[in-house]
């Protein structure tokens, strides 16, 4: 097993006045409940002394796994976004609803290449942890529970040496800006109310040079979730960061 060794100073990534706030530990205290999540070998919800801090949080976890970039482990508390810059800082005491997100490891961040997919389906047809395991997908990877931020979904990992693809199934948030319609892609509009959506992130690692390996992997997943919902599926992208969201029906890629 790898050595667990973390944290840690944090800093705030958006501007927040109570740095104070992050204190270091100290005596046991308080039991507190949050969520390890991220790129470490068992995602889960916790409840732990908050003096065990996030070292205590991340043994729980069992640590970071292959991919994962513990030195760099963002702390989500609210509405602001932590990231631990140094080992070499004391450990820090954790809050009731803290979110301890390991990311990808430099540079498999960049590499991974994520994309959404936006499946539309009928107002009575609500997300169940229970429709994404092993027995229902025919397709190579373990499915396991685990968290994008704060959004709680089922993901289906395949790693294999060096290879890294990961299928994120979770509710749509509420706050997710689309655009008005594909004559204003900067003007956002919102989603049909009467409609519920899930969301789908696909992310793979792989060489600059080589074609997606699990693109009709990727395509199946789709199908078959569309297939037993009775879902409609639309890509999203957009030109860059902040704007909303353009949606186009999803095409499976030619073979």
């Amino acid at each position: 097993m790898k050595p667990i060794s973390i944290v840690l100073f944090l800093i705030v990534v958006i501007a927040v006045p109570a740095v104070a706030e992050f204190e270091p530990v100290g005596d046991a205290g308080p039991q507190v409940s949050v969520i390890i999540c991220g790129e470490v070998n068992y995602p889960r919800r916790i409840t732990l002394s908050s003096g065990a801090g996030v070292r205590g949080a991340l043994l729980l976890a069992k640590g970071a796994s292959d991919y994962g970039w513990q030195p760099r482990t963002r702390i989500w508390r609210k509405d602001s976004i932590y990231t631990i810059r140094s080992a070499d800082e004391p450990d820090v005491r954790l809050k009731e609803g803290d979110v301890i997100q390991v990311p990808l490891r430099s540079p498999y961040e960049g590499m991974a290449r994520p994309h959404l997919i936006l499946i539309e389906v009928d107002s009575g047809t609500q997300f169940n942890v229970s429709n994404y395991t092993q027995a229902q997908f025919d397709v190579s990877g373990t499915w396991r529970t685990n968290w994008l931020g704060e959004s709680k979904g089922r993901e289906l990992r395949l790693t294999d040496g060096h290879t890294y693809h990961s299928v994120f199934v979770y509710p749509c948030p509420a706050n997710l800006r689309v655009a008005k319609s594909a004559s204003a892609p900067r003007e956002a509009g919102s989603l049909d109310d009467t409609k519920n959506y899930i969301l789908l992130r696909f992310s793979e690692i792989r060489a600059t040079t080589q074609e997606p390996k699990h693109a009709d992997r990727e395509a199946k997943i789709i199908a078959t979730v569309c297939q037993r919902l009775g879902g409609t599926p639309y890509s999203l992208h957009r030109d860059r960061p902040g704007l909303p969201w353009s949606l186009t029906p999803f095409q499976a890629p030619k073979k």
